[in-house]
């Protein structure tokens, strides 16, 4: 089964697919346009308080975009237009300029009463944009639609929380409460969220719920629904389930599951994420869909079987973009449409109560892109995931190879990730000559892709790097390793280590480090297991070198006598037998050597 959350227990159509139904041709549309408009946009004009000359809520400028993206959205034919709340800006209850467009803000009662006067203006107009289009719309309550958060910490916050119910009865009022009346017939029978979440039967085949997710308590605002919206959810989703119906799609504001992308927003989230009892229930009721706004940009997460869907833009920063939803018989194809703007010169502001104005300028110009798509199943399985509708996913690379010297005795590493705008994370270590890497140190998360660091003569030191998208629990895993080692002589090579492909593991004593001529001068290298067949050693000799006693665990195994190298660069093998224990090289015979790298070879 799968299941759409938004609407009402009203049946919007009855027109059902038959099995005959054509292929190509969806029996059902739906465009979705979370936080459409998230912004104050309306004409003042007739407010008393208004003045010819006056700073107005709308210009031509917006009046020619409204309608350029209402006739895209309009061009999907679609049956149903959805808006997962934040339709205004709604800091409403206050005057920065004491124009009085809405009444007198001067005491808390004032202040409710000018929020009714704002709400009835903006939504009338914001409602009539669509039916003198004959769309039917379904809106949801956003943060703003409730005087946007923060909802305490300060004397404003707290009268928006105990001024909640005005705002909601203002919205019920436009949409889902006209009158005293009920809009839609199945909505939850008592509680705080009896007049804003409603359930519709779209078609015979589509389920659409609408839940507000804002639950107001003693000291803040709640992201949440439990309680009597949930259990009414509960049996909406039980008789849809009943019923046989293909889809059901749950629209709120607020995203359940991350990570997810935002721009230009608070990201408020629901409380628990998939481990609350909302989640569970759709889950448990097989939903196809949960579709939200919030954070004004596309994302497509999936757990327990559940799609969600993030999206929606702001209209007046020129990113409007919507969802559109083709229902077939046997698979729902969903694609995400940015209207393309271009950028404008403003010189001011509309109107509004506060100065979080938008600007006075904006062009969409008519074109559209399709920048993500993905196909569904009714029995909840996923045809195709491409664009922003592809699992959102993070990786970080590490520039270099994963071992090389530095004759400047410093080492950078320079990292990427495949996230504009991602934030990094270092991860290093040091060794000096043969001793075992010191404790990794981790630097802060900051937007530096490098990170650079001294490499002191004789030491090596590696770096693997991480990247985030900030704001999100979007994180990428750990690159590998890369190692930088300074040698005394500038001129010999480091070896790389690793696994060989032959089923052989080596140990690479990665640092470099000068053995003095004093005779009795002892070099501690890598630990030798009983397994080793070979143990190779590369010097640097020079021209009055000495000797060195080779020992594995106190046993002496080899006397190297480097007093005629054949070249200045030499690599000696020594069989180590069964010994086992700390490698050691000892000087017995004066002259001056530097050993530049030590190979373990294991067999298994």
């Amino acid at each position: 089964m799968a299941a759409l959350f938004i609407g009402s227990g009203t049946t919007a159509s009855l027109a059902a697919p038959s099995a005959a139904a054509d292929a190509e041709t969806p029996y059902y549309t739906v465009v979705s346009h979370p936080d459409f408009l998230n912004s104050d946009i309306g004409d003042l004009s007739g407010s008393p308080a208004f003045h010819p000359g006056d700073l107005n809520g709308i210009n031509d400028a917006y009046a020619k975009g409204l309608a350029t993206v209402l006739d895209q959205m309009q061009a999907e034919n679609p049956d149903s237009l959805l808006v997962a709340g934040d339709l205004v800006e709604g800091h409403w209850g206050q005057d920065v300029e004491g124009s009085g467009i809405f009444g007198p803000v001067d005491t808390p009662e004032y202040k409710r009463q000018a929020i009714r006067n704002a709400g009835t203006l903006y939504y009338e107009q914001w409602l009539r944009r669509f039916t003198d289009r004959g769309l039917d719309v379904y809106p949801a309550v956003g943060d703003h639609d409730i005087g946007d958060n923060p909802w305490r910490g300060s004397a404003d916050a707290d009268f928006k929380r105990s001024a909640m119910d005005v705002y909601k009865d203002t919205w019920a009022q436009a949409f889902t409460r006209r009158d005293g009346q009920f809009v839609y017939d199945d909505h939850p029978p008592a509680g705080a969220h009896q007049a804003t979440a409603y359930a519709v039967r779209l078609a015979p085949e589509i389920q659409l719920v609408t839940v507000d997710d804002f639950k107001r308590t003693a000291t803040d605002v709640e992201r949440t629904v439990d309680g009597e919206q949930l259990a009414w959810l509960d049996g909406v989703l039980s008789r849809a389930e009943a019923d046989g119906v293909d889809w059901i799609i749950v629209q709120g504001h607020v995203p359940v599951l991350g990570p997810v992308r935002a721009r230009h927003s608070s990201r408020l989230s629901l409380a628990g994420g998939a481990a609350s009892a909302f989640w569970r229930v759709l889950a448990d009721h097989h939903v196809d869909l949960y579709l939200d706004g919030e954070v004004h940009d596309t994302t497509a997460v999936r757990r327990n079987g559940v799609t969600q869907i993030s999206h929606g833009g702001l209209f007046y920063k020129g990113e409007s973009s919507y969802l559109v939803g083709h229902f077939y018989p046997d698979h729902l194809d969903i694609e995400i449409h940015d209207p393309v703007s271009q950028p404008v010169t403003s010189t001011g502001t509309l109107w509004a109560t506060t100065d979080k104005r938008p600007p006075d300028n904006i062009l969409y110009t008519g074109e559209n892109t399709v920048v993500g798509a993905m196909s569904l199943t009714p029995d909840n399985q996923v045809l195709d995931q491409t664009g922003m509708l592809a699992p959102y996913t993070i990786s970080t690379q590490l520039a270099g190879a994963p071992h090389s010297r530095t004759l400047t005795n410093g080492g950078t590493w320079a990292a990427t990730s495949d996230n504009v705008g991602a934030e990094f994370e270092f991860r290093v270590r040091d060794a000096k000559g043969s001793t075992s890497f010191g404790s990794a140190r981790t630097t802060a998360w900051s937007a530096r892709s490098r990170y650079s660091a001294r490499v002191y003569d004789g030491h090596s030191t590696c770096a693997q790097a991480r990247s985030r998208v900030p704001g999100t629990e979007l994180q990428s895993a750990w690159t590998p390793w890369r190692c930088v080692t300074a040698p005394y002589d500038g001129k010999v090579l480091v070896r790389r280590t690793g696994k060989l492909v032959q089923g052989t593991a080596v140990d690479y004593y990665r640092g470099t480090r000068s053995l003095p001529a004093t005779v009795g001068t002892v070099l501690a290298g890598p630990r030798v297991h009983a397994s080793v067949q070979d143990v190779a050693i590369r010097l640097r000799v020079g021209p009055r070198a000495g000797k060195l006693a080779l020992s594995v665990g106190g046993r002496r195994l080899a006397t190297l006598d480097l007093r005629r190298p054949a070249s200045a660069l030499r690599w000696f093998t020594v069989s180590t037998g069964p010994a086992s224990g700390r490698l050691s090289l000892r000087t017995v015979a004066p002259g001056k050597v530097w050993v530049d790298a030590i190979a373990v070879e294991h067999t298994h």
